[in-house]
C-alpha cells in the first residue's frame, strides 16, 4: 500500500466557494473548521486532493492522541473528509474541484497554443455591418 506523492505546481490557486464552505462547516466548533481548513490547504498540495494519514498528520504536525486527532477523526466521523481503500485522506468536494480546475487548465493551453481566445466578432445592424458604421449616421 506504498502511495507516491506528487506534488501540485501547476496549479497553486485553490478555488474557494464562501456559500458551500460555509454550509459544510456551519456546525462544526472552531478547533474542528481550523483542521477542516488546514487539511484541505493541505491537500490540494498534491496532485488528485489524497494523502495518506500518517504523511498528513506528519505534514500538520499532529501527535495522535491530541486534540487535533480527535478533530480530525470528527471530520472523518462526519464525512467532511473521507478515507479510501488506500488510507488516503481526501474531501470528495476538493477532489472534484481539482479534476475541474485540471480540465479547465488543459482547455486553456490548448487554445494557447491555436493562438490564445478568439475574437468576438462584432455584432452586425439589420444591413450587415457593424453598429456604429457611417452607414448608421
Amino acid at each position: 500500500m506504498s502511495h507516491e506523492t506528487q506534488f501540485n505546481t501547476r496549479m497553486p490557486f485553490m478555488p474557494f466557494n464562501w456559500f458551500t464552505h460555509g454550509a459544510r462547516v456551519g456546525k462544526l466548533s472552531m478547533t474542528e473548521r481550523g483542521v477542516f481548513d488546514a487539511v484541505r490547504s493541505e491537500l490540494w498540495k498534491v496532485v488528485g486532493c489524497k494523502v495518506p494519514r500518517a504523511s498528513l498528520m506528519a505534514q500538520l504536525r499532529v501527535k495522535s492522541a491530541s486534540p487535533t486527532a480527535k478533530a480530525l477523526d470528527v471530520l472523518i466521523d462526519l464525512g467532511l473528509l473521507k478515507v479510501d481503500d488506500d488510507g488516503l485522506v481526501y474531501d470528495e468536494v476538493q477532489v472534484h474541484e481539482f479534476l475541474k480546475a485540471v480540465e479547465k487548465a488543459e482547455v486553456n493551453r490548448a487554445n494557447g497554443q491555436l493562438g490564445g481566445r478568439p475574437r468576438n466578432r462584432p455584432a452586425t445592424t439589420a444591413r450587415g455591418t457593424p453598429p456604429g458604421s457611417p452607414e448608421d449616421f
